[in-house]
């Protein structure tokens, strides 16, 4: 499933630079040692990366088309990508916003569309996130008590944003994606 952030990452980037910018996008995604690391390690991060690229690209086709099929294959991507990884919420954004400008000007779509869109979003979350068990109970909730704030099923201590987490997180990189690191400062 992770494999298919390759060809949608070169969707996504065609949306708004050249064939080769575009191609190099699709680049820089397919030797990704960190998707190959998780998806051997049956982590569903590689396959959130496919998925919330799907949902991207299908956002932008909404945009652009703005037709029945593209209101569909909209919500069928947001329910797969929030249904593989609860850090996917974040797709929800763009959907919604191509529905909004959809809604509006000439070729404006009907609003049954925009709901129908959003119910099958929701409906994936419903479907693929677990309600029951030990992940029952809300999804954010703060305690004061202990001072941790559980957060879609993780514990974060508050006392322990003092940003050293972002050399953590830079050298987790480094080890993963020395490429698009270098990349990055160029």
């Amino acid at each position: 499933l992770a494999l298919f952030a390759i060809p949608f990452a070169w969707l996504v980037a065609r949306r708004f630079v050249g064939r080769g910018a575009a191609l190099l996008a699709a680049a820089l995604v397919s030797p990704s040692l960190l998707f190959q690391c998780f998806s051997q390690e049956a982590r569903p991060h590689a396959a959130a990366a496919a998925t919330a690229l799907f949902a991207l690209w299908s956002a932008l086709r909404l945009v652009e088309r703005g037709d029945v099929a593209a209101f569909l294959v909209a919500g069928l991507a947001g329910a797969l990508a929030l249904g593989t990884l609860q850090d996917n919420a974040l797709v929800v954004a763009p959907i919604l916003i191509a529905c909004a400008l959809r809604a509006r000007g000439p070729r404006r779509a009907h609003g049954a569309w925009t709901l129908a869109t959003l119910a099958l979003v929701a409906l994936g979350w419903w479907v693929f996130y677990p309600h029951g068990g030990d992940a029952a109970g809300p999804l954010v909730k703060l305690d004061l008590a202990t001072r941790t704030l559980r957060f879609f099923g993780h514990n974060v201590a508050i006392g322990e944003f003092d940003a050293s987490g972002f050399a953590t997180v830079f050298w987790s990189l480094w080890s993963f994606e020395t490429l698009a690191c270098v990349l990055a400062l160029v």
